[in-house]
């Protein structure tokens, strides 16, 4: 689906995924046994042998094995931007960016704030959310260009990722930031710029040997070759809390160990019963589950990069498609729909005006601020 529209002296062509790539898409998905752990349900997914198959070769930078530094190059823009910062691949291949990575270094850390492709040899500007609030500054003074760069950290936790494919501000991110220090225990002096990155390094070493734990239970429930993505969802309120599907494998065997760290590092935030084995269970009332997905409606959303991307939403779930073009599809992604008037993160609740009215702005920030100097803010 093709729409032009102008504006004085300019024409923009929009093209839009059909509701039928939906339909198909759902109709040919199957949801394999899955496992409780805590509040939480975890199923893989697979499609169906003919269901749709992406025949152009993408990729998913390997973060952990720091090698996305080489594929994909994220940077400061010259002008000062919070929201923004340069990405540009240098493969020969198209690369996937997937909606969360964390972006530590330039003058604060970044999270990305929804999937995009960038074409072999191309940059674009991204959009992004400030996961540091109390850092403008480059820490690396000796290499001016290098202090500008960012390495690729793995994906923020399942509940911040939320707030981004709910598109649900700054001022809520830096919330939920704050929310996982204190849920966490993790005191101001030790991470005095509420870096999210500085405050998951320390909770990882804490909580090490049950993640460790956790990790192995979950790679080895989606591990075979046939599944595509996942679905989290809540035990008792049966509401989704991630839904990922890749049309190609390959690619969820790529992005697998990533998406199972976002998953470990939200759910280990409160105690787990019976963390020796994981419970095995079916997913019940399948055809129901696609029903409602099928009342997804397609929304119109502007490119980040290089891909074909809508916005999907219905009464419960909010999200996005993305492709090469219209009739490839090559991701899903869906999470709970969150309303801004009142954003429940796993383990607390805030009003956006509470939120507000304590968080500055990040122009108010910038004129408060020195070039080079540490600030630090409470919210």
């Amino acid at each position: 689906m093709v729409f032009l529209f102008t504006l004085p002296n300019t024409y923009y062509i929009v093209i839009m995924f059909k509701q039928e790539i939906i339909q198909e898409i759902i109709t040919c998905m199957q949801v394999g046994e899955g496992g409780i752990l805590g509040e939480y349900e975890f199923f893989p997914l697979q499609l169906e042998v003919g269901a749709l198959k992406s025949q152009v070769e993408v990729t998913i930078p390997q973060i952990k094995t720091g090698s996305v530094q080489a594929k994909l190059r994220f940077g400061e823009l010259e002008r000062e931007d919070v929201n923004r910062v340069i990405a540009e691949n240098v493969l020969d291949i198209p690369i996937l960016v997937l909606p969360g990575l964390i972006l530590e270094g330039g003058k604060q850390t970044r999270a990305v704030q929804r999937a995009f492709i960038i074409n072999p040899h191309t940059s674009h500007e991204i959009p992004v959310n400030c996961i540091e609030q109390g850092r403008w500054s480059y820490r690396d003074h000796s290499s001016p260009q290098g202090a500008k760069q960012f390495k690729s950290k793995g994906l923020i936790r399942q509940g911040i990722r939320e707030v981004l494919i709910n598109e649900m501000g700054q001022h809520i991110t830096w919330n939920a930031v704050e929310q996982v220090a204190q849920i966490e225990g993790v005191a101001r002096e030790e991470a005095p710029s509420m870096s999210y990155y500085e405050i998951e390094k320390k909770v990882a070493k804490k909580k090490k040997e049950q993640r460790d734990t956790l990790k192995k239970m979950l790679q080895e429930m989606f591990s075979e070759e046939k599944y595509s993505g996942f679905i989290l969802r809540e035990k008792e309120a049966q509401a989704i809390r991630g839904f990922e599907l890749f049309v190609k494998p390959d690619l969820w065997n790529e992005a697998q160990e990533f998406f199972v760290d976002s998953i470990i590092n939200e759910i280990t935030s409160k105690k787990i019963e019976g963390l020796g084995k994981l419970q095995r269970i079916k997913f019940q009332d399948l055809n129901d589950f696609k029903d409602s997905l099928l009342t997804l409606k397609i929304k119109e959303a502007t490119p980040i990069g290089d891909e074909v991307v809508a916005q999907l939403e219905n009464k419960k779930l909010k999200g996005w498609i993305i492709g090469f073009n219209a009739e490839t599809p090559i991701h899903l992604s869906l999470t709970q729909k969150r309303e801004l008037i009142h954003y429940d993160l796993m383990g607390g609740e805030e009003s956006i005006n509470v939120i507000q009215e304590q968080t500055q702005s990040f122009d108010q920030f910038i004129e408060t601020s020195i070039p080079g100097e540490q600030v630090q803010r409470r919210i």
